[in-house]
């Protein structure tokens, strides 16, 4: 009985690849390293298909409603969750694990409801398999979704952006989620000397009137002395945000020996991309050093958006032992994203407030168990667009 049953998965497993390859045999055949690999080992150039991007309003409508659910579906979680003093780390994993397999159901079940084809390239969750996070990986929205598999594009997501303040319902908790043209997205590779995902890259997020004065080859003092210099100010007027980790150091100390303000974060490095691009030259905000690789490739579809700044290479020794220098190549948004920049958008909802932005978190509607309020941006080769607020009516199977 057993191996009926075993042979029974075998021939729907080989009747659904059969499918797939007739539909479509340039995307769904694939070799490890070609651009359709799941693996995202690409390293091949990418082929954008164009013509096959669906109406762009269609696709804003609807991804800002995938955000959306993810938003809601962490807010209603954090709503369960007992207020204490201080988390044991058990608690923490507990909470983390319920939010991000939440958001990310939620997510998934509004993708499988667009009317075209979603190909998912970048969903954060990977790193939290690493001994000194989670130690086991968290759900993705990697793969295929949706309808109609004539149109498409690619997605990547990140459902649940600063879960640490999440989990206790602090403020600058947000779900984001990047598209573009199909095989538009270059998705994070693997690393040459294991083979495995990159969990991790080096970063440079800037406005676009420094691109041609920066690169990860050099210090961090010679980027801000370049950068101070075409912009005709002192280095005193730059301020860098960058991840407090000990891995960060050498940037933080070069920045502070030049006068540079420095921020030091916690979490949540994304919004401090996307103020990068907005700000003033002449007070120029930078985004740099070691951070999450899918947060480091979705600010890369912002950046293609908006004409910003921005660089990313993979990390050759994640665990950064002094004396190990990378050498994998540096990516600009052109490479990493070769979609159109017409057809390319980042959103991002509010779960917590947003002090970024001034957003205000998810609200239920009284009266309507299943109705909410959720704050969102849209961002895309107009700009920022204003702030809007969505009615959304969520499906009580979701939050049950």
């Amino acid at each position: 009985y057993i191996n009926l049953y075993l042979f029974q998965i075998q021939c729907i497993n080989l009747f659904d690849f059969f499918i797939k390859s007739c539909y479509n045999p340039k995307i769904m055949v694939v070799e490890k390293g070609t651009p359709g690999d799941p693996s995202h080992a690409a390293r091949a150039p990418l082929n954008p298909e164009f013509n096959l991007f669906p109406e762009k309003k269609l696709v804003i409508a609807n991804m800002r409603e995938a955000v959306n659910y993810a938003a809601i579906a962490a807010h209603i979680e954090i709503q369960k969750f007992p207020e204490v003093k201080e988390l044991l780390k058990e608690e923490k994993d507990r909470r983390t694990i319920l939010l991000d397999t939440s958001s990310n159901t939620a997510f998934i079940y509004r993708l499988n409801k667009a009317p075209y084809m979603n190909h998912g390239i970048i969903s954060e969750g990977a790193k939290e398999a690493d001994p000194d996070k989670l130690g086991i990986g968290m759900p993705q929205a990697l793969g295929w979704y949706g309808g109609d598999k004539i149109q498409r594009i690619a997605t990547g997501d990140d459902v649940v952006e600063c879960t640490g303040w999440a989990i206790l319902n602090l403020p600058d908790a947000f779900s984001a989620a990047v598209f573009t043209t199909h095989n538009g997205l270059m998705g994070i590779p693997n690393l040459p000397s294991t083979d495995n995902e990159a969990k991790y890259v080096r970063k440079f997020f800037a406005h676009g009137f420094f691109k041609d004065v920066v690169s990860l080859e050099k210090s961090t003092d010679q980027n801000l002395r370049d950068m101070a210099d075409l912009a005709g100010i002192d280095p005193s007027e730059i301020t860098i945000a960058l991840l407090n980790r000990p891995c960060n150091d050498e940037p933080i100390q070069q920045a502070e020996a030049l006068g540079a303000k420095v921020v030091k974060l916690e979490r949540g490095d994304l919004v401090w991309c996307l103020k990068a691009f907005q700000a003033d030259p002449k007070k120029p905000i930078v985004m740099l050093g070691r951070g999450g690789a899918p947060e480091g490739g979705l600010a890369m579809v912002a950046a293609k958006v908006l004409d910003g700044t921005g660089q990313v290479r993979l990390i050759e020794d994640e665990r950064n032992i002094p004396g190990i220098i990378d050498r994998s190549p540096i990516w600009t948004p052109d490479e990493f994203v070769p979609g159109s920049k017409d057809q390319s958008g980042f959103i991002f909802s509010a779960i917590t407030q947003n002090t970024h932005y001034d957003l205000d978190p998810v609200q239920p509607v009284k009266g309507k168990p299943n109705l909410y309020i959720v704050h969102n941006v849209l961002i895309d080769a107009d700009g920022f667009h204003p702030a809007e607020k969505t009615r959304v009516e969520f499906p009580l199977a979701l939050a049950a």
